[in-house]
């Protein structure tokens, strides 16, 4: 069984108007994998993240874990994967979807959080955890209309590295029923 951990970054919310900036993925312990946009383009980042996947899921089982990759990171990923024809719809489909299994952590926690979507958000849950919020919220886009590539790659590896611990908190049980609870 291998664990693929995903994150990505976009230039707005809407994937029929903005693009991929970044795609962050590790597999299991090994190290983050940042593909960046700016150094070959949207379409080559895509397709390197589905061939990564589909290597993956050709050995073994995988499991997808992410925040909130179930409503945005992976349907962005489908979306803009499609527009380009990578491959079928069919075929996107099932390697974003149905050929593994997904754990977002947005959708676990939610029976920490009163069973609410509100207030159950990554900075809440990295303070709720110990972690320093991930400095940049908002401003990759800005940052990449600006060339500021550096200030990418340092807020995507901050905001990344807490996933996996928070994963491996979660699933050992190491947190507490009322743990988001006021």
């Amino acid at each position: 069984m291998a664990i693929l951990y995903l994150d990505i970054e976009t230039t707005g919310l809407d994937c029929e108007t903005n693009q991929v900036i970044s795609i962050q993925v590790q597999v299991d312990n090994n190290p983050l994998e940042i593909l960046p946009s700016w150094e070959t383009d949207e379409p080559t980042i895509l397709l390197k993240c589905i061939d990564k996947m589909k290597g993956l899921i050709a050995m073994e089982f995988v499991i997808c874990v992410g925040f909130n990759i179930l409503k945005f990171d992976l349907p962005f990923l489908f979306s803009r994967s499609c527009r380009y024809e990578l491959l079928s719809s069919n075929e996107l489909f099932a390697h974003f979807f149905t050929d593994l299994a997904h754990i977002d952590l947005r959708q676990v926690l939610l029976a920490y959080n009163k069973w609410r979507f509100k207030g159950l958000n990554w900075d809440n849950v990295l303070k709720k955890y110990g972690f320093p919020p991930a400095k940049g919220k908002g401003d990759v886009p800005r940052w990449f209309a600006n060339g500021q590539y550096d200030k990418i790659l340092a807020y995507v590896t901050s905001e990344f590295e807490p996933i996996p611990t928070i994963y491996w908190k979660i699933r050992k049980g190491d947190i507490r029923k009322d743990y988001f609870l006021k």
